[in-house]
This record gives C-alpha cells, structure tokens and sequence, in this order.
C-alpha cells in the first residue's frame, strides 16, 4: 500500500530539524546570517522539498533522482554546521544535535532509496 512521504516519520523528523535550523540561524549576527545562515537554511529546506517532490513524480528514475538531491542537501547542510561551529557560531552541544539528527535521518533516506531503487530494478 502507497504511503505518502509526507506521512513517514522520516519527513516529520526533517520538517522538525529544518524548522530548529531556522530558529538557530534566525539568532545569528548579520554577516553570520548572509554567509553562512542563508546557505544552512536554503539547503536544510531543501531535503524536505525535495522529497515532496519525489513523492509527486511518476516514473521511478525522476523519483530517485529528487531522493538523491534531497541527499545531497542534507550532506550540504552537515558542512555549514561544520562551519558554524568551527567559526564558534554555534555551540558544540547545538552541532552534535544538529548532526545526530541529520545523521539519523540520512540512514532512513537511504533505505528510502534503496526500496525504490530495488522498485525501479524490479521493473526492468
């Protein structure tokens, strides 16, 4: 049976750590803001987008595609933490949640893409 992705616990998890980003960077000065802030923001958005717009195509190589790119956002957004923290923007406690659980969320989107994937091998 077909369940949204929007209703995994994987995406409410994504959307909860997007949202924490937000409120983090929001308290940043304004050059941390226009460097580094904007970059965190756009690509710790961008996991959760484009999962949904995974979930939103037909065919399965377009799907995989927009699961590989919402990877990708999520390696992007571990090294603006890695950034900030090294800069002393962040805390080190704030790093280690911020990575935990992007790093929680990168093993289920792996599975994610590996159960479409093996969908997409099954057809051919």
């Amino acid at each position: 049976m077909y369940q949204s992705l929007e209703d995994l616990d994987v995406f409410k998890q994504i959307e909860n750590i997007e949202d924490a980003i937000w409120k983090e960077v929001i308290c940043w000065n304004a050059l941390s803001i226009d460097t580094m802030g904007k970059q965190l923001i756009i690509s710790s958005d961008s996991i959760g987008a484009n999962m949904v717009e995974s979930d939103g195509r037909y065919h399965y190589k377009d799907i995989l595609n927009f699961l590989y790119i919402a990877r990708g956002s999520l390696k992007e957004s571990r090294f603006w933490l890695r950034r900030a923290v090294k800069r002393k923007i962040i805390t080190e406690e704030r790093y280690k949640y911020f990575t935990d659980e992007l790093t929680s969320v990168l093993k289920q989107l792996n599975s994610l893409i590996t159960t479409r994937r093996n969908r997409l091998t099954a057809k051919e």
